[in-house]
């Protein structure tokens, strides 16, 4: 591990633009840069272009969420050949799922059908950009969290999920009707044992491990090499807070834990 860290260090200083992590750091989605929040929504800060600066409403919160759930389905009725990923199922995560009030942003999970590994924590998948700009995903207040199917949708983040959207029932309007209600705790996943908990993390630790390993290689193969290194560098850099922020987890679970390299 100790090998990796002076790349992840210049990749930081040289080619990113500095956003200081904050103790309560904000979950990194397309166009965010910030870890999530230790113990709340982890949603983003507002990204420049989008219509609203201040809180988002309750209802307009309830109706963004909505409006991304449907766009989900059409996507998945019409395939659009020009952006290939697969979004599955789409999750209420945070704030959204609280009591009825103004929110900073909406915060949600989106499962895509890939490998674990080519959806590491804080990571975006190959399309997501796309994705996120056919969906108009990229202009609204919310915060997208990738996951894979491959693996449970919860983590130390994403806490009692509540499913709004999948391609085998579709909308699921009770969710909906319970969330503009503020009735969201009704409607929630249940919480996983803590000893699933801690296996989750294992599992989510190695896969963050193996994708800063693999996108510190790729960012090392591309340094020199002609074009823009800026892509390769966020990469990396996501990889780096997705390990990092699940290595604070392991942590806090088990303080007695020695990180392995």
């Amino acid at each position: 591990m100790l090998a990796v860290l002076p790349a992840v260090l210049a990749v930081s200083t040289a080619r990113i633009r500095p956003v200081g992590l904050r103790a309560a750091r904000n979950v990194p989605a397309h166009g965010d840069r910030r870890a999530a929040a230790h113990g709340g929504d982890p949603a983003g800060e507002a990204r420049p272009g989008l219509d609203q600066d201040g809180p988002v409403k309750w209802t307009r919160a309830v109706h963004h969420l909505r409006d991304l759930a449907e766009k989900c389905a059409e996507l998945e009725d019409r395939p659009n050949p020009i952006h290939r990923l697969r979004v599955v199922a789409l999750w209420a995560v945070g704030d959204i799922l609280d009591r009825a009030r103004d929110i900073d942003r909406v915060t949600v999970a989106l499962a895509v059908d890939l490998p674990a590994d080519d959806v590491p924590w804080l990571s975006e998948p190959i399309g997501a950009e796309h994705w996120s700009n056919a969906t108009r995903l990229s202009r609204s207040p919310i915060t997208a969290l990738w996951r894979s199917t491959r693996v449970p949708v919860w983590n130390h983040r994403i806490d009692r999920p509540a499913l709004v959207w999948d391609v085998e029932e579709g909308l699921a309007e009770d969710v909906l009707s319970a969330l503009a209600e503020g009735r969201g705790d009704q409607v929630r996943t249940a919480a996983p044992s803590a000893d699933d908990l801690r296996a989750r993390l294992a599992d989510e630790l190695a896969s963050s491990l193996r994708a800063l390993r693999e996108r510190t290689r790729a960012y090392e193969d591309k340094r020199w090499q002609p074009g823009k290194l800026e892509p390769v560098a966020d990469t990396l850099w996501r990889a780096g807070e997705g390990y990092l922020d699940v290595l604070d987890a392991v942590t806090r679970s088990t303080p007695d834990a020695t990180p392995r390299p």
